[in-house]
């Protein structure tokens, strides 16, 4: 395949996934990587349907309220009450993270004892 770009000329290119039928080109960049050239084609294509946003307007009943609580057990309050747990709770191993980077930064930089303690979860 090839493609005309003006002040260059005809550049042959290979194509991932072929442009469809009444796909007009828009714009063309043309890159230079470490790997090579890339060519990336902005298209407008008349098959796809345009995208229409459906206007809401926001009340009492369709609205809620959150809150980041940020505590031991609990990440999110919501305003119906209901109440989401915390992934990763950081502030309750949070000591325990303490004592295992100790227990890291004692061993020689470099050695396999350190790389081992780094990958120690207790």
């Amino acid at each position: 395949m090839y493609i005309s770009i003006p002040k260059i000329g005809l550049l042959q290119i290979r194509t991932h996934r072929p442009i469809p039928n009444g796909g007009k080109i828009k714009q063309v960049s043309i890159i230079k990587k470490a790997d090579g050239w890339s060519i990336n084609l902005s298209l407008d294509d008349t098959s796809i349907p345009e995208f229409k946003v459906d206007n809401i307007q926001p009340t009492w009943e369709n609205s809620i309220g959150l809150d980041a609580v940020l505590d031991k057990d609990v990440y999110l309050a919501t305003s119906e009450g209901n109440k989401l747990p915390s992934i990763k709770p950081l502030r309750t191993n949070q000591d325990k993270l303490a004592k295992v980077s100790q227990r890291k930064n004692k061993r020689r930089h470099g050695s396999k004892a350190r790389r081992k303690a780094r990958k120690t979860r207790r």
